[in-house]
């Protein structure tokens, strides 16, 4: 015959049972905790900055020139605009400006949520500076003439500075000069933007500037200049 189990030993197989079962909830409900945090993990948008830059410009960009580049001083007058925008970083690169350097120039920003901006601003604008890309006559104002960088070069094949000059205007006589833009650096609102922009008149009359914009409204206003020439 098989012996009855005393009250002690029903109490202590009792108790064992609890305690294994109180450690396998424990378990579970760690489980299901560690299973929520990494699904909120996976649901949670991740914004890259900068976004990857689009193959042409956007339209903010186009918004961004159209109230920012030089007006004629005359009717009929016009612009000549290189048709395509400028390579920056190999450029900055000789003025000993690079990504870096010029975040670094940011730390004196009042804020430190406008230099979050400016910093963003700045990492767009590398990011879409590296290349050329063709402008869109139809999305700037009309004074501006759009011309192939091969049509303009071939005016200056001639090391004679004021021949190359006369050479140019002859082809485009109501012309003031040259405009050329670059890719515009946007943060994450919209409202802080970094470009450059030259502007060359003669052999002796021209200039140009990397500069910090801030729009109020619908209104850019030049906010800081990193980089500026005048001749």
């Amino acid at each position: 015959m098989t012996p009855r189990p005393n009250r002690d030993q029903i109490l202590h197989g009792a108790c064992f049972e609890l305690r294994w079962s109180w450690l396998l909830a424990i378990g579970i409900l760690g489980l299901v905790a560690v299973v929520d945090i990494l699904v909120d993990e996976e649901d949670e948008p991740r914004l890259a900055w900068p976004p990857p830059a689009p193959g042409n410009l956007s339209e903010s960009e186009y918004a961004f020139w159209r109230q920012v580049v030089p007006s004629p001083e005359q009717d009929g007058d016009r612009i000549v605009l290189r048709a395509a925008t400028t390579e920056l970083p190999q450029m900055l690169e000789h003025m000993w400006l690079d990504q870096r350097k010029l975040e670094e120039r940011l730390a004196d920003i009042p804020t430190e949520s406008d230099i979050e901006s400016a910093r963003e601003a700045v990492a767009d604008f590398f990011a879409k500076a590296g290349s050329q890309f063709p402008l869109d006559a139809g999305q700037l104002p009309p004074h501006l003439l759009l011309v192939e960088d091969a049509a303009l070069d071939r005016h200056w094949q001639d090391s004679n500075m004021d021949e190359a000059w006369l050479s140019f205007h002859r082809a485009h006589s109501k012309a003031l000069g040259i405009l050329r833009l670059s890719r515009v650096g946007f943060d994450r609102s919209g409202r802080t933007a970094l470009a450059w922009i030259d502007y060359i008149r003669g052999p002796l009359s021209g200039w140009g500037e990397l500069a910090l914009y801030r729009r109020e409204g619908t209104r850019w206003t030049r906010r800081r200049v990193f980089v500026d020439w005048v001749y």
